[in-house]
């Protein structure tokens, strides 16, 4: 990516500083490794986005919400994050 790690590090506290766009670290990479994808490869931007949406979900109800978690619902999310992996590491490749 086109960031130093110490700019990410300043971007990162700059926004705990401010509050006032109220998005957290997870939220700051997300955008930041979207913004990339979308420069390198445009046609799979809306799959992450989908993608880390849907996972957000999940760990939100999962984290957040009084509710059980089925052992397929897991294993979807377990499913998604590994289409993400795969999508980020070919992306990027690494």
């Amino acid at each position: 990516m086109g960031i130093s790690y110490k700019d990410q590090d300043e971007q990162i506290n700059q926004l705990k500083q401010n509050r006032a766009s109220a998005k957290g670290t997870h939220e700051y990479l997300i955008n930041k490794i979207g913004e990339e994808i979308r420069k390198i490869k445009k046609q799979e931007y809306p799959d992450f986005i989908r993608k880390i949406k849907d996972l957000k979900t999940s760990r939100t109800k999962g984290d957040y919400e009084n509710v059980m978690i089925s052992s397929e619902q897991s294993q979807k999310a377990y499913g998604l994050a590994n289409e993400l992996r795969k999508q980020l590491k070919k992306t990027f490749r690494v």
